[in-house]
């Protein structure tokens, strides 16, 4: 067997890169920035599609314990959103739940704390965050669509959420609204 060790001149993978420019950029500035540093290279990872490699990087940067609300609202919200997409529901929930105590009027939060809760099979839970989140930004219709696939795969929830079928009406309305309104 040749053992091959890597050649300087070979190109690192993205994730290597990444991980390398985190290190050259934490030696040379402050906690704050690097934290900015790490939410934005999780958000490359999340877009290449690798969430193990994005939830480092959010664990990271909520490590730094960031001052500035906006980071630490998406390093939580960012990591509960990847944690979901790995079916990490349980690990996902008090993060998603750190960045609605950070910043409590955005809906995304919300959303993936839903998702995190249907993946629990806490569905009655679940609902409730999703018409939270649609409230929220009616104009993000996710929220919405993973109401009504719940109401349609666990129809029950109707009976145990009070006021739900009236919750997801309002719901729609304002999907309605929020449509219309744009389309002018």
């Amino acid at each position: 067997m040749v053992r091959r060790f890597p050649n300087q001149n070979e190109p690192a993978s993205p994730i290597e890169a990444a991980r390398r420019s985190l290190e050259e950029f934490g030696g040379t500035h402050g906690p704050e920035d690097v934290a900015g540093c790490c939410l934005a290279l999780g958000i490359q990872m999340e877009q290449a599609n690798e969430f193990e490699v994005a939830c480092e990087f959010y664990a990271r940067g909520i490590e730094l314990h960031p001052r500035s609300g906006h980071v630490r609202y998406f390093l939580n919200n960012n990591i509960g959103y990847s944690l979901n997409q790995l079916r990490r529901f349980t690990e996902a929930e008090p993060y998603c739940r750190a960045a609605i105590e950070v910043e409590g009027r955005r809906h995304n939060a919300y959303k993936n704390l839903g998702v995190s809760l249907t993946g629990q099979k806490r569905y009655a839970e679940a609902a409730v965050h999703f018409v939270q989140a649609t409230r929220a930004c009616p104009g993000d219709r996710r929220a919405l669509r993973c109401l009504e696939r719940l109401v349609i795969e666990a129809p029950e929830i109707l009976s145990l959420v009070p006021n739900l079928q009236e919750d997801l009406e309002d719901c729609r309305t304002l999907d309605e609204r929020s449509s219309s309104a744009s389309m002018n």
